[in-house]
């Protein structure tokens, strides 16, 4: 190998080196097989894209935006393998490698590219992040296997009553958890014979017709008080007078959320001391969309 990461000329091995190049960075195995003009105008049109999709990081995480993300991503997933297609076909075309001017090389052009890269990533940083669910604590609204994007842009404020979050385990500060937001600073929340009350007052809960479970559990439509209308979210309750379905009265302190699971009988959250509270600074974002389920229905589903 070369210093500049080329094979001796004339090699197969140059022209695969060239492809594995482009198919990470498409322009990079193109200045490599001395195509420098293509190579710069390819990476120019990957940074571009760079730019794109870091810009819809930036809006709400709604099933539009993820949606676009997505065709972009296929989109350049394609372009890659052609860039790597190409890139090899020019270098054993080229034969060997050829004397070059020190900043038309390929390392000089990767550092150039990277640091571009990098400055574009640090002066607008992701705002979305994806998340899998790994139980059943959020059933109905979301299942085990599903995976959702989260909108983790820096907010002011807490999140709204209502809001799925994920957050950090305020006993260990790294565990991920899934949770709904129904208690907010200075509230009141308890349970009373499986009954959420908010303030004392009890929350409005109706059965879901054709909602019985296989484990004679019942589906609800809750609806929460809001700021500005109720909010309206499925759960799912067993049973009414389950270890969990009476409790003392919890006083939310300030700065921090009460938080519980949708599949209220099968639920670690904050009615269990391993929970607790969820401290503002442990929020990591709002999850908006399932952008991949097993379910294909549910793929692009807003979460609510």
């Amino acid at each position: 190998m070369e210093p500049d990461g080329s094979f001796h000329r004339g090699s197969r091995g140059r022209a695969v080196w060239s492809a594995l190049l482009s198919l990470w960075a498409p322009g990079l195995g193109q200045v490599h097989a001395q195509a420098w003009r293509l190579g710069v105008v390819l990476l120019a049109a990957l940074l571009a894209e760079e730019v794109v999709v870091l810009g819809l990081t930036h809006v709400d995480p709604g099933p539009v935006a993820v949606g676009v993300v997505a065709a972009i991503f296929v989109g350049v997933t394609l372009f890659r393998v052609w860039a790597a297609v190409d890139a090899a076909v020019r270098t054993r075309r080229a034969g060997g490698a050829a004397a070059r001017p020190w900043y038309r090389s390929t390392w000089f052009t990767f550092v150039a590219y990277m640091a571009v890269s990098l400055g574009i990533v640090e002066a607008a940083p992701i705002g979305w992040r994806a998340f899998n669910v790994p139980a059943g604590s959020m059933l109905p609204t979301l299942r085990v296997g599903d995976y959702v994007m989260a909108d983790v842009r820096p907010r002011a404020g807490l999140p709204s009553r209502g809001d799925v979050i994920v957050f950090l385990l305020p006993r260990d500060g790294t565990t991920i958890y899934l949770k709904r937001v129904v208690g907010l600073p200075g509230e009141t929340v308890q349970f009373m014979h499986g009954r959420l009350t908010i303030n004392g007052q009890e929350v409005e809960r109706h059965p879901i017709e054709g909602g019985r479970t296989k484990d004679g559990g019942q589906a609800y439509l809750e609806t929460l008080p809001g700021s500005a209308a109720p909010y309206t979210i499925p759960i799912l309750q067993l049973r009414d007078d389950g270890p969990l379905d009476d409790t003392d009265e919890f006083h939310v302190p300030q700065d921090a959320l009460f938080v519980l699971g949708d599949n209220r009988d099968n639920s670690l959250d904050s009615r269990r001391p391993e929970v607790g509270f969820v401290p503002a600074r442990s929020v990591i974002g709002r999850i908006r969309t399932i952008y991949w389920s097993a379910d294909r229905d549910r793929i692009g589903t807003l979460v609510r």
